[in-house]
C-alpha cells in the first residue's frame, strides 16, 4: 500500500472546496439573484434558505456519500487518492465516513494538530483517519475512473 502524502490530500480538499464554493455560487446565483429581484419578504428568504440547503446537500455528497461508496471524492478522484477501510482496502461505509467528516473539524479545531499527524505518522493517518480507522491511498486506477459516478453519467449509447 502506498500512502497518499499530505500534500496531495491537501490538493484533494482545495479541489473539493473549490468545486463546492462553484456549486454554492451557481445554485445561490439561480435561486438568491432571483430572490433579489423580490421586495425583502419571506419568499426571498425562503430561497436564500434553498441555496443554503442545496449547497450543503451537494457538500454531503461530494464529502461523505461519494467516498463512501466509491472510495473518493471529486478532488480525490483527480488527485488519484482514496479513503479505505485501514484492515479491508475497501471504501468505509456511510456512518463512519460521517463520523471522519466529523472528526476533521475537530482536527482542523485543534490547532490542525489532527492535519499534521498525517506528516509524521507511519501510515500518514491523520487524527479523523484513526479514529474511524481509515487511511488514505495513492490509487492510479482512478485515472481511469469516472469524475461524476453513476447516474450522473450520460450513457454512451
Amino acid at each position: 500500500m502506498v500512502y497518499a502524502t499530505a500534500l496531495e490530500r491537501t490538493l484533494a480538499a482545495i479541489l473539493d472546496g473549490l468545486l463546492i464554493v462553484l456549486v454554492y455560487i451557481a445554485v445561490f446565483i439561480v435561486i438568491g439573484g432571483s430572490a433579489l429581484g423580490l421586495r425583502n419578504n419571506g419568499i426571498t428568504v425562503l430561497l436564500i434558505i434553498i441555496a443554503y440547503v442545496l449547497a450543503l446537500a451537494f457538500y454531503l455528497w461530494d464529502w461523505v456519500i461519494l467516498p463512501a461508496k466509491y472510495g473518493y471524492t471529486i478532488g480525490g478522484k483527480l488527485m488519484k487518492i482514496k479513503i479505505v477501510d485501514e484492515n479491508t482496502g475497501k471504501p468505509i461505509r456511510y456512518a463512519r465516513m460521517l463520523g471522519r467528516y466529523v472528526m476533521s473539524v475537530y482536527s482542523l479545531y485543534a490547532l490542525g494538530l489532527g492535519y499534521f499527524r498525517i506528516l509524521w505518522h507511519p501510515k500518514k493517518q491523520s487524527f479523523h483517519d484513526t479514529v474511524v480507522c481509515s487511511v488514505v491511498l495513492k490509487d492510479e486506477s482512478l485515472k481511469n475512473a469516472p469524475i461524476l459516478p453513476g447516474f450522473l453519467r450520460r450513457n454512451k449509447s
